[in-house]
């Protein structure tokens, strides 16, 4: 009976049409859209730019400085979603405003099958993800150390889920950030630049700009 067993299983792989696997370059590129990364200087122009994407554009917006281009794209649709938050004692709810990205980019997914989505900015969506999974993973506060590097293992894999919905949908994707200085092995400061998103931002994103 391992023997017939072992045979039926042999021939059921040989039928497996492996070349259905591959997919032309042309297509998936057409299912993906166009997945950005542009970080630089404040007031350089990474939200102007993340707006002459193809519409319909759906702005994310942690800074409350979309609006102020409206006037340089009047004819364009563009639509808003605020998810800056307020706790009680008036500062920013961190973990609220992670929860409305969660929300937004969920809906985002199910409901939008073209446009461009923009997170501005996804220095600050992972700087609320880092404080919603101390507070909601390991019950700590946000300002609180996690006991071992392992630990960053859950609070990066919820950024990661977050973004892979949007890097694997055919909407196009651009994500700003803040800039920042690098620093060396000894903690010393460079003359090289970063974003500051999640460090693995940019091999998420098909192109990374500076500007």
């Amino acid at each position: 009976m391992g023997w017939i067993y072992g045979e039926l299983k042999s021939v059921e792989e040989k039928k497996e049409d492996i070349s259905s696997l591959f997919v032309p370059l042309q297509e998936i590129a057409q299912k993906r859209g166009l997945k950005v990364g542009v970080y630089g200087d404040p007031g350089v122009g990474k939200t102007r730019f993340a707006l002459t994407f193809p519409e319909p554009i759906y702005v994310l917006d942690t800074e409350k400085g979309s609006d102020f281009f409206g006037k340089y794209f009047p004819d364009k649709k563009i639509h808003i979603a605020d998810v800056y938050q307020k706790g009680k004692e008036g500062e920013k709810d961190e973990v609220v405003c992670f929860e409305k990205f969660q929300k937004t980019i969920n809906w985002l997914t199910e409901n939008v099958k073209e446009g461009t989505v923009v997170i501005d900015s996804g220095s600050d969506l992972w700087k609320f993800c880092q404080s919603y999974g101390k507070i909601k993973i390991f019950n700590l506060s946000p300002l609180a150390r996690l006991k071992t590097r392992w630990d960053w293992g859950p609070i990066t894999n919820a950024y990661e889920q977050l973004l892979s919905s949007l890097i694997h949908s055919p909407l196009n994707l651009v994500i700003t950030g803040k800039l920042s200085n690098k620093f060396d092995s000894s903690g010393k400061e460079t003359e090289e630049t970063q974003s500051r998103w999640q460090k693995d931002t940019g091999f998420a994103v098909d192109i990374v700009l500076i500007i």
